[in-house]
């Protein structure tokens, strides 16, 4: 079966807000960090009070709710009790096992938590199912594929299932069955924030690398990033610059998710600039990694001449925008052909897939 044979046209656009309106039992999030705060921000916008959030360790802080360890929480409550909200990444794939408990009436599961994500709908698929096809047929395995289709699925009509069928578990994101570190590796980290995934990869590679560049742009990820190499004696380039396909000034709002989100309305504006220009020509860049949310296209153009020097693993971040499925991985391949396209799910979380770019050097 090709690509359009695995996307399904029928169907029902799933709203669990709508659901849990429709219930009368307390609701309470597992999860207290970064998703539990958007999902939260939902949960106001449709007049559904929270009752509190559950973590498995309950020492977690979520503005004024009462936070529950896990355990003690399912073991002090009658049946059926209330509801749960998945409220982090790595929960999704537990859904089925959360779904047993006793206590939980009902398992709730957001496929798309994110308002800077766009929504699919069946329309966007087909006007651009040329477009698609030849993504599609650009992906190196099998189980590529089925990540590109359960994605888009999911997206359309908002439902984690599709990905929970096809998931295989969760992976490290820098090393798994297409990617791995070397002890020699020099790490460009895009959107490097407040050093979570210089920390990720430092774990993933035992602490080994010949060189890590950090690009943030905004003043408050970039200080806490410095900290944070500072505190963990990590010798790191930090630049404190945003990344475009020319140098300019664009504006953003900074207060989506934590994170800069483009916006020609926003009030805060930042200088961007090509990576080309940011890092030095001679430095040789091994592994490129993009987890940013917003114009990923605009910053490999801005690279063009890092990546067709030095080939580098590259790792993006996808699921904000629907025409990146078709844009980044065709833009890859024709700085080079011979990039090997691949996608995962890191977790089973519906909104975010990988795309590995690997150069198969001859």
């Amino acid at each position: 079966m090709g690509f359009w044979e695995n996307i399904y046209g029928a169907g029902s656009r799933i709203n669990v807000y709508d659901q849990m309106k429709k219930s009368i039992l307390p609701i309470y999030i597992y999860g207290a960090g970064n998703l539990a705060e958007n999902i939260l921000k939902k949960l106001n916008e449709y007049g559904i009070k929270l009752e509190g959030c559950i973590t498995d360790s309950g020492e977690e802080k979520f503005g004024n709710y009462k936070v529950y360890k896990y355990d003690d929480f399912i073991n002090s409550r009658e049946e059926n009790f209330c509801n749960l909200l998945i409220g982090f990444a790595s929960a999704y794939e537990r859904k089925q096992i959360l779904r047993k408990e006793r206590v939980f009436n009902q398992v709730f599961v957001i496929a798309n938590p994110f308002d800077h994500h766009v929504h699919f709908d069946y329309g966007f698929v087909k006007d651009h199912r040329e477009q698609l096809e030849e993504a599609y047929d650009l992906l190196a395995d099998k189980y590529s594929k089925q990540c590109f289709c359960a994605f888009i699925n999911a997206r359309i009509w908002e439902n984690s299932d599709y990905v929970q069928k096809i998931f295989r578990g969760e992976i490290d994101e820098f090393n798994n069955d297409v990617i791995t570190t070397e002890a020699d590796e020099v790490f460009l980290d895009v959107g490097a924030y407040n050093g979570g995934s210089i920390k990720r990869f430092l774990k993933s590679n035992n602490g080994r690398y010949k060189k890590i560049i950090g690009i943030e742009p905004e003043d408050i990820n970039f200080k806490n990033l410095e900290m944070f190499c500072y505190k963990n004696n990590i010798c790191a380039d930090l630049y404190k610059i945003g990344c475009w396909n020319k140098k300019d000034r664009l504006f953003f709002n900074g207060s989506d998710d934590k994170c800069c989100r483009l916006d020609k309305n926003g009030e805060d504006c930042i200088e961007v600039d090509t990576i080309d220009n940011i890092v030095s020509a001679d430095v040789a860049v091994s592994m490129f990694n993009l987890g940013i949310s917003t114009a990923e296209l605009e910053i490999l153009e801005g690279a063009q001449r890092t990546i067709e020097k030095n080939l580098p693993k590259i790792l993006v971040f996808m699921g904000s925008a629907k025409e990146e499925l078709y844009t980044i991985p065709q833009y890859v391949k024709e700085l080079n052909e011979s990039y090997q396209i691949y996608l995962r799910f890191i977790q089973a979380m519906p909104s975010r897939i990988f795309m590995y770019a690997v150069p198969v050097l001859k």
